[in-house]
């Protein structure tokens, strides 16, 4: 049996009910640890949306929406009937440049405050175009292999003509394009589509990385 503590007021103490203070105290404690799970979750939050992007992934994000340009580019060019035109197939390079460029510059400026070396600025300018040669080089497998399936044997008669054009004899004609055959493949030129990206990547991003690359003054030990 308890007393009403209010028929107490003034004598009533902890001591004499320890059963009070100690529902008063485990109240307390719950308060006290949720406090701390609410701070602790408040600071694991804010955290996450302070975690800056690694250069690999700061890559491939734009390396993917570089891609998807020159895919929509490629696309309209095929819509147009002008995909076999390669003047403005090399408008492409243009486009790659303008995605390692951009990437490049995001990098710098929210990852590492302002200031990028050499070999940063080429790492990523080489990153997006790799990405977005990988990118392309599936679109050119689908687009040969399903949407155009016609594809190869235009670039064989294109290529005829061509030799045609340069008076070429019908026996080195038909050489010329027994090779060519052999590397027209919807696969083939995947691959090797793979393989161009990555090298013009390589050369973009050496010339780039010259104007991106912005040392910081009070950092000695960096290096090109």
């Amino acid at each position: 049996f308890l007393p009403d503590l209010g028929e107490f007021e003034g004598s009533w103490s902890y001591k004499t009910y320890p059963l009070q203070s100690y529902k008063k105290s485990c109240h307390r404690q719950g308060e006290i640890c949720f406090f701390r799970m609410f701070v602790s979750n408040t600071k694991k939050i804010t955290a996450m949306e302070e975690k800056k992007p690694s250069p690999s992934g700061n890559a491939l994000n734009y390396g993917l929406i570089t891609g998807a340009v020159l895919i929509v580019y490629s696309l309209l060019l095929y819509i147009a009937n002008l995909y076999l035109n390669k003047s403005l197939g090399y408008v492409g390079y243009v486009f790659l440049l303008g995605g390692m460029v951009w990437g490049t510059l995001e990098y710098r400026k929210k990852v590492t405050n302002g200031f990028l070396t050499y070999g940063q600025a080429f790492s990523s300018c080489f990153l997006i175009g790799l990405f977005a040669g990988i990118l392309g080089a599936i679109y050119m497998f689908i687009f040969a292999q399903f949407i155009n399936p016609g594809f190869v044997n235009e670039i064989i008669e294109q290529a005829r003509i061509q030799m045609q054009a340069k008076n070429l004899t019908d026996d080195q004609i038909e050489t010329a394009l027994s090779y060519t055959r052999k590397f027209t493949s919807p696969v083939m030129m995947m691959i090797w589509g793979l393989v161009g990206y990555a090298l013009v990547s390589v050369v973009l991003g050496l010339l780039a990385a010259i104007f991106l690359k912005k040392e910081d003054p009070n950092d000695t030990a960096s290096s090109l």
